[in-house]
């Protein structure tokens, strides 16, 4: 067998290889999914962690932003959380989210002694890590939409806190959905890898 064929070879296991590895990893993340809940039905806890997702140019909340703030107020008042706590990007890498949402927490009744800040959630990664590790969170409900939330339940459970999620999905995105749904494959294979073998910090370890 020649050089070429022996090369064409060992590609094709590579490749078959790296596909059975990133169809583990999404079917390992994915049975988080056991842990989400209908917001009636979620166990009551301390905190309920709203994750961020971007301003748009005009300085508006993305949709799945207003969605995910108006489940995590609807959970507060409820009684089912005692805090907010909202982590994202206070502006360092792309747009001050986190104080827009804290704003929009107190316009709907939430009073801002409830709602805790975290300004360097720069990825979900670093939300759930710093959650930990800066704060000391030990349970949370986290609010993100459907896509998302196995990703989010599966870092914070690694890093030590008792996760269930909340769906905020009012609606059916359409394109949106679809394309986040195609990139979280990529993104629970990035989280896999980290939290098993990297364990990269966040970029920001302190509270300010």
């Amino acid at each position: 067998m020649n050089k070429k064929k022996i090369l064409i070879i060992i590609s094709i296991l590579a490749g078959v290889i790296f596909v059975v590895f990133i169809i583990f990893v999404n079917v390992d993340i994915l049975q988080e999914r056991a842990f989400i809940f209908l917001p009636e039905s979620v166990p009551s806890t301390t905190v309920a962690l709203i994750f961020g997702g971007g301003l748009n140019k005009d300085g508006t909340f993305k949709e799945m932003v207003s969605h995910r703030m108006a489940a995590g107020v609807s959970l507060f008042r409820s009684g089912k959380v005692g805090q907010l706590m909202i982590t994202g990007d206070d502006g360092r890498v792309h747009s001050d989210e986190v104080d827009a949402m804290r704003e929009v927490a107190v316009a709907l009744g939430v009073p801002v002694e409830k709602i805790l800040v975290d300004r360097h959630g720069y990825r979900t990664y670093d939300s759930c890590y710093r959650a930990a590790k800066v704060y000391g969170i030990k349970r949370v409900i986290g609010i993100s939409q459907f896509f998302h939330l196995p990703r989010i339940i599966f870092i914070c459970e690694r890093f030590g806190i008792g996760t269930t999620g909340v769906a905020a999905d009012f609606r059916n995105y359409g394109f949106a959905s679809a394309y986040m749904n195609v990139r979280e494959v990529g993104a629970r294979l990035k989280a896999w890898w980290q939290v098993n073998v990297t364990n990269p910090e966040p970029l920001v370890m302190s509270k300010e």
